[in-house]
């Protein structure tokens, strides 16, 4: 298992802020889902996650990409 801390701006942060607030989210990866990713996984990386929740308010991962998003093909 490995286990991420994902910081992201806050997404109730008032507009009035010159900086953001940060929230942050545990993020449970399971070793078959997270080999393949290990050296693509470091600070600062944009990354992408499916999951469900799980009993702590954290993320198990099924799924997790890294990268710059792609674009959609539904915009």
């Amino acid at each position: 298992m490995t286990l991420l801390l994902v910081a992201f701006p806050a997404p109730d942060t008032p507009e009035t802020r010159e900086w953001p607030e940060a929230a942050s989210c545990e993020i449970e990866v399971p070793e078959q889902i997270a080999k393949p990713r290990r050296r693509e996984l470091r600070a600062g990386v944009a990354i992408f996650i499916t999951g469900q929740l799980s009993g702590g308010g954290g993320i198990i991962a099924t799924e997790i990409h890294s990268g710059p998003p792609t674009p959609s093909t539904h915009e």
